[in-house]
């Protein structure tokens, strides 16, 4: 996999798992976070295998995501 597709495939399973689920409780926040985290973390995994650039571009969706999961629980 190249590195653009390893970018919009991690950006559009991040975007699907944790901005465009409702978020309505803590709970329901922490599983659509995580399971956006493990698309990130396999995105990361896919880019180490196939020897791109795209692992700063996983990590920076994982803070993003950490972050954006934090700022719901603030908001609850």
């Amino acid at each position: 996999m190249k590195n653009a597709e390893i970018i919009k495939t991690a950006t559009s399973k991040t975007q699907t798992s944790s901005i465009d689920q409702p978020v309505n409780n803590p709970k329901d926040c922490k599983n659509s976070a995580t399971l956006a985290l493990y698309h990130a973390v396999g995105a990361r995994t896919e880019a180490i295998i196939s020897n791109t650039e795209a692992i700063g571009t996983a990590n920076l969706l994982n803070k993003y995501l950490i972050i954006t999961y934090c700022n719901h629980l603030l908001k609850l």
